[in-house]
């Protein structure tokens, strides 16, 4: 089916760097370039499984994409003192789209959905602007803080409509990856570990992020129907995110339990916010343990997801349900010989 295709992929790429410092050696610049030049060819099926069975049924559907970057970097890392650094980066990255995504496939599914690759996607291009503090205390102590913002061209999200009408079918789902204008991305990072009680271990990071994109147009042939979104945010960007994690060592004995939260993000943009999907939020708590009986052997164990945490989708709205799965709690228990 439209799942089987061929991609062959070139990449060239060159780099140049340099690296200085001043006098007293406290300041390192890094400043460089890379040249990547990328090349693409791939051939996709088009499949309806209501009329084709067998693969020599299959038509074939070709194409090819090309595109040259020069991506640059500046990174100045300053040590203030023995234990107070600033760090920071202007970079521009690159995110290519996957193989499947590029290919020209088309794929009708029961007369209902219409799944459709996009030869001419874009790689999103990234600048990128890094800030950040970092302040060591004596031993295990430790506290960053740190500014981040992108600015992405060509960002990709997964449009999907349902009251298309394609190939003779009327209202199908209809879903394609596309490129967005441009998108900007906010945020705040804070990390914080310390010892305690001599023998407790604290670790702890925060991230909020904020995100904002241009316009998403959704166009339609007879113009009256295009419909244009405003303030949609970005695909995949999660607002509230944190890890904790709270440990327990001595000479023979660890433990550390840790948990880890992530609010629910955008997933797929459709013509109505009502039909967008999303991904719920999710907490994990994990635990694991060691016990070193001497000097060659040690019992460990770990219990993973023991919130029995669900794989949420929702629809719109967080009552409206698309899918859901749960996974149990998962765990292991050995007995380890060091040699």
């Amino acid at each position: 089916g439209a799942g089987n295709y061929d991609a062959d992929e070139s990449i060239t790429a060159a780099y140049a760097m340099a690296t200085l410092k001043n006098k007293t050696g406290n300041v390192k610049t890094i400043i460089g370039a890379r040249l990547e030049a990328t090349s693409i060819d791939y051939t996709g099926f088009e499949f309806d499984d209501e009329t084709m069975e067998t693969p020599s049924d299959l038509n074939r559907v070709s194409g090819s994409s090309s595109f040259t970057n020069i991506l640059p970097n500046l990174t100045i890392q300053w040590d203030v003192n023995d234990k107070f650094n600033l760090n920071f980066a202007a970079t521009q990255s690159l995110a290519r789209p996957a193989y499947f995504d590029l290919v020209p496939y088309i794929s009708i599914e029961e007369q209902e959905a219409v799944n459709i690759g996009n030869p001419d996607l874009k790689p999103a291009l990234s600048t990128n602007l890094d800030i950040m503090a970092e302040y060591y205390f004596d031993g295990f102590g430790f506290f960053s803080l740190g500014y981040f913002n992108k600015r992405i061209e060509n960002w990709l999200y997964r449009y999907t409509s349902f009251n298309e009408s394609y190939a003779g079918y009327d209202n199908v789902e209809f879903s394609q990856l596309r490129n967005g204008a441009e998108a900007d991305v906010n945020g705040l990072e804070i990390t914080y570990q310390t010892r305690f009680l001599k023998n407790f271990l604290f670790m702890g990071n925060y991230t909020f992020t904020s995100s904002s994109t241009g316009d998403v147009i959704f166009p339609d042939e007879d113009p009256e129907n295009t419909v244009v979104r405003s303030d949609v945010p970005l695909v995949g960007q999660v607002d509230n995110m944190y890890n904790l994690s709270l440990a327990y060592e001595n000479s023979k004995f660890f433990i550390r339990a840790s948990y880890n939260y992530s609010e629910g993000s955008l997933d797929e943009i459709s013509d109505d916010e009502d039909f967008d999907r999303y991904y719920d939020e999710q907490a994990f708590l994990d635990v694991n343990a060691n016990y070193r009986i001497n000097d060659n052997w040690s019992i460990f164990a770990e219990g993973k997801n023991l919130t029995n945490q669900p794989l949420r989708y929702f629809q719109g709205v967080e009552s409206r349900t698309m899918q859901l799965e749960y996974y149990n709690v998962s765990w292991n228990l050995g007995l380890k010989y060091d040699f």
